[in-house]
């Protein structure tokens, strides 16, 4: 039988880990919310050969970029995100 106030090491390093798995999935939690961008493709880059102008000329000052493939070609898509 243990002593009143002892914990088994059995019971700490059960402990340890569940706190190291949470640290870890909370690390991992924060930059991928960054990185949720809110996007509208214009359609495929050869057709917009400065695609960040073209996303800018259409009132999306934060620019844009070829992103894909979008159907076997890249497409030209504008930052909506707020």
């Amino acid at each position: 039988m243990m002593a009143a106030g002892k914990v088994s090491p059995t019971v700490q390093l059960h402990l340890a880990g569940f706190l190291f798995i949470m640290l870890l999935f909370t690390s991992v939690a924060w930059p991928a919310g960054a990185l949720r961008i809110t996007v509208i493709c214009l359609g495929p880059c050869d057709k917009f050969p400065d695609c960040n102008a073209a996303c800018k000329a259409k009132n999306h000052p934060k620019g844009g970029i070829c992103m894909g493939p979008v159907k076997g070609s890249p497409a030209c898509c504008c930052n909506v995100s707020s």
